[in-house]
């Protein structure tokens, strides 16, 4: 299964974060929620082709992409 998925599907990992919430009271139940923030760039490639007989460069096509990376997490208290 792990070849097919393309990844460890056994891995696993904890997270653990630090985060101050003021106001909760001591009598309710409070679920803390968390998950991943991303900080995202628009990048722009393109590709060449190099022409053998002539040793040119020749444009062949541009893209513009998302590029991801993670940059921490967001967290909230809810009330069960």
């Amino acid at each position: 299964m792990d070849a097919f998925v393309g990844f460890d599907i056994k891995k696993e990992y904890q997270v653990s974060v630090d985060d101050q919430h003021t106001g909760l009271s001591k009598k309710k139940t409070y679920l803390a929620q968390y998950r991943t923030r991303n900080k995202e760039w628009k990048v722009t490639q393109t590709q060449y082709e190099l022409e053998n007989w002539t040793g040119k460069k020749r444009k062949v096509g541009t893209k513009v992409i998302t590029v991801k990376k993670q940059d921490g997490f967001n967290t909230r208290v809810k009330a069960k």
